[in-house]
């Protein structure tokens, strides 16, 4: 990596990054799995933030992108209804200030796309959800993830909205105040802006007849046209506009190459000015368009100009209003317009719409249910005759004397009373059915009817630092046969350490797919979480019916299902070797709760 560029993510486990500036973060959005896997996508997205667009970026937990156990924050993830694969998102804002993220996701109900040739590709539909700030990390729908319902319309219209695309006339919605105010459309396609067209010494105001409520964002682009001879030379939006003696102003000041120069706003309350100054790149191209937008909530006016309405601010001022006790007029609800002073300028696309309300609290997680006693093992010196264990035919753990290294003891309780623990090795579960002799042991009992959670205590110790891991995994299952089963476990994937959901499902022999699709691909997926740092243990809860939801494929609870722990590695590719080169020996142990 070049020495003048800065990771801000591990390898092998985030695409697609999107960079937004809020309230003093930069936040980066970025997404993760498999992307594009028809109705078994397991895209997710993830955030964190930083002070710095250089990073750490981090979630809540402080944990950065560029550990092993990486970090993040889900912002939007499968919830169960018929959209998978969420994800690869931007942000954008409407012109009430809230903002969307907007992403594609399949539809497992119709996933794909026949090509002339016959080849299917996924259908990836286009979506959108609001997004939501709780406790400073942003989330979809309060975390309720993707809808599939209809939902409120992005603001994009307010008590002023003017695009100025006509020829000719200001309009009667608009009051002059000085200076020569016209629709200038060199090309005559009714796609105009409006110019101040007079360089003078005096100020010139164009100001709307619609008002503002007191909460409000109002925004307009702008970009110089002629600069004047004498100083000051400032062009830019008013707002909360009472009269000439009250009102708000951001003007951008340019120097007099036309170029750098300043930000200034000004808070004029009883003919008093209140100015403040910070200064704008020297390469600033004030004859280019820009955004300039102000909001004003209570009473804080927060002042942030962009490039062409983009998420990385070129300058932000945030200032608190005086009180209406300290000024005798309390400034807030008003119109809206622009200015210019010793300037020609050009100004589009005027909007001032009611604020925002924000989402404050996310969605309650979804109760469990009562202890099952029935179902409850503890692993205290044996198991529990009453939970019906037992392997699964063809998938006995072999004698210690069979086994080719580091064998399992004789009594899996016997070095740690209250747990069971199981040797990890080079067998197989996922994808094509293995030989008789890789075949993964799996240790089961049957699942109680309906709907339930399954919450396991797991020590699987993982690397935390350093080496390749290829897919070493434990954790919990609901398993029906080998070919139909879904999973929580935790991961490792080369450098990293995640936690997985996955699912599998049919072959197309068995007639769970459609004659289309290709043998290769649709018959497995997973999405990946964090893994926390809290390593050894970890809890893990997952719904039965939500578990099989959130990857969009619902379990068939007319037949059998059995949740299980053991392992599940894949093939070839598991080789645990430390630097050194000298095999590392993983355990499971579980305990029902």
């Amino acid at each position: 990596m070049p020495a003048t560029q800065q990771r801000v993510a591990i390898d092998n486990r985030y695409e697609g990054p999107f960079v937004i500036y809020r309230n003093g973060f930069y936040y980066m959005f970025v997404s993760a799995t498999d992307c594009c896997n028809f109705e078994l996508t397991g895209y997710d997205v993830f955030a964190g933030r930083s002070r710095s667009p250089f990073g750490p970026f981090v979630d809540r937990e402080g944990d950065t992108f560029v550990e092993p156990r990486v970090g993040g924050e889900v912002v939007l993830a499968q919830n169960g209804n018929q959209f998978v694969g969420v994800g690869h998102n931007a942000v954008i804002t409407d012109d009430s200030g809230q903002d969307y993220i907007v992403y594609h996701g399949i539809d497992q109900r119709n996933p794909e796309i026949i090509e002339r040739s016959g080849i299917p590709i996924n259908r990836r539909s286009l979506m959108m959800d609001r997004l939501d700030y709780i406790d400073g990390f942003p989330v979809a729908r309060a975390g309720a993830g993707p809808s599939n319902t209809s939902q409120p319309a992005p603001v994009t219209r307010g008590a002023v909205d003017d695009e100025f695309n006509r020829s000719t006339g200001i309009g009667a919605s608009f009051t002059q105040m000085g200076g020569k105010w016209i629709i200038y459309d060199p090309v005559g396609t009714n796609r105009g802006v409006v110019r101040q067209n007079w360089a003078g010494t005096t100020s010139a105001m164009l100001i709307s007849d619609g008002s503002t409520t007191a909460n409000y964002r109002a925004e307009g682009d702008l970009r110089l046209n002629t600069l004047g001879t004498t100083t000051p030379r400032r062009y830019g939006l008013i707002t909360s506009y009472i009269d000439r003696n009250n009102y708000i102003a951001a003007y951008l000041q340019p120097n007099a190459a036309g170029t750098g120069g300043s930000l200034v706003t000004n808070i004029r309350a009883n003919g008093v000015n209140s100015f403040k100054t910070t200064a704008l790149p020297a390469n600033f191209k004030h004859r280019d368009f820009h955004n300039l937008a102000v909001t004003l909530r209570g009473n804080q006016v927060t002042f942030e100009l962009t490039e062409s309405r983009l998420e990385d601010p070129i300058e932000i001022q945030v200032r608190q209003l005086p009180l209406p006790t300290q000024q005798g007029v309390a400034l807030g609800a008003g119109r809206v317009g622009f200015a210019t002073q010793n300037v020609s300028a050009d100004f589009d696309n005027l909007s001032a719409a009611q604020l925002f309300t924000p989402v404050t609290r996310r969605v309650p997680n979804q109760a469990q249910g009562a202890l099952n006693e029935r179902y409850t093992d503890e692993f205290n010196g044996g198991l529990d005759p009453e939970n019906n264990w037992q392997y699964v035919p063809g998938r006995v753990p072999a004698e210690p004397s069979q086994e080719q290294a580091n064998p399992q003891p004789d009594n899996p309780f016997q070095e740690r009373p209250g747990y069971y623990r199981q040797r990890t090795d080079n067998r197989e579960l996922t994808r094509a059915n293995p030989p008789p002799d890789r075949l993964a042991h799996i240790l089961a009992q049957d699942a109680p009817a309906g709907d339930f959670t399954v919450t396991v205590k797991l020590d699987f110790p993982l690397p935390e630092e350093d080496g390749f891991f290829f897919f070493q995994q434990a954790g919990v299952f609901i398993y029906e046969n080998d070919d139909k089963y879904v999973r929580l476990d935790h991961v490792a994937i080369f450098n990293t350490r995640q936690i997985e959901f996955a699912k599998e499902k049919p072959s197309p022999a068995e007639g769970d797919r459609r004659a289309t699709t290709p043998a290769a691909v649709r018959w497995h997926g997973a999405r990946q979480s964090r893994a926390d740092n809290v390593a050894p243990h970890r809890r893990q809860d997952e719904p039965h019916d939500r578990g099989a939801d959130l990857h969009g494929l619902q379990q068939r609870r007319r037949r059998a299902i059995r949740p299980w722990w053991g392992v599940d590695v894949r093939g070839d590719q598991q080789r645990r070797r430390q630097p050194d080169g000298e095999p590392q020996d993983r355990y499971l142990r579980l305990r029902w709760s």
